[in-house]
């Protein structure tokens, strides 16, 4: 006994593709081509979407106590940071601004709209200045949550030192990485939907057609 071969949906695209000759057996076998391409370019952009689109806390969950948890177990078995947005209003005017290699980073207090947050903090904010100004504009405050008081080895970040983060707050770092991976995964989501989708139409439309080259039957040898 064996298991009988399944066709699947590209193993019927192509075999659709594949059939008669002339222009439109050409624009079929290249449609069907894009398409693949682009169906693979949809999933990595989809993975690279997900990738940036972080949990989002409140600052007032936080200041409530509430602990989120900072890390995950990545794929290659090693602890990685988990990504948060904290939804909150940023304290500008008590902003620290330091030095982080050759770049000039801005860190301040996240805060609830309730009375006396102003006081006790629960999260800080830091980002290079660029970063800081585009998440203050757009109201969208994204990265790595981190412990004043180290990871599980025991490191601190600088950015925590330079802020002066309290022992008993959490200090969302900004590098930038999140954005870009959204922002790159929703560019191949689009893509990979307008080219797809002009594929997919040319790919119909010859489909309908008559090849304007029939094939020709095989000749038998003298």
């Amino acid at each position: 006994m064996y298991n009988r071969y399944d066709p699947g949906l590209l193993d019927v695209i192509f075999e659709l593709a594949g059939g008669g000759g002339g222009k439109a057996g050409r624009i079929r076998v290249w449609s069907a081509m894009i398409m693949v391409l682009m169906t693979v370019l949809a999933a990595i952009g989809g993975y690279m979407f997900l990738i940036g689109s972080p949990t989002t806390l409140t600052a007032a969950e936080i200041e409530d106590g509430r602990r989120p948890n900072l890390f995950r177990w990545a794929r290659n078995g090693r602890r990685a940071q988990n990504h948060y947005r904290i939804t909150g209003r940023l304290a500008d005017g008590d902003a620290v601004v330091f030095g982080q290699g050759q770049t000039t980073w801005r860190c301040a207090p996240l805060l609830s709209d309730r009375a006396g947050s102003h006081d006790h903090p629960g999260v800080y904010y830091a980002a290079s200045e660029a970063r800081f100004r585009r998440a203050r504009a757009e109201d969208r405050f994204v990265g790595e949550l981190y412990s004043p008081t180290g990871n599980f080895l025991g490191r601190v970040r600088p950015e925590a030192t330079a802020c002066d983060v309290p022992s008993d707050a959490l200090l969302l770092i900004d590098d930038g990485s999140l954005r870009g991976f959204r922002e790159s995964g929703r560019s191949m989501l689009i893509i990979a939907a307008v080219v797809g989708g002009i594929a997919l139409a040319a790919f119909l439309t010859a489909l309908r057609k008559q090849d304007d080259v029939a094939p020709q039957p095989p000749t038998l040898p003298d």
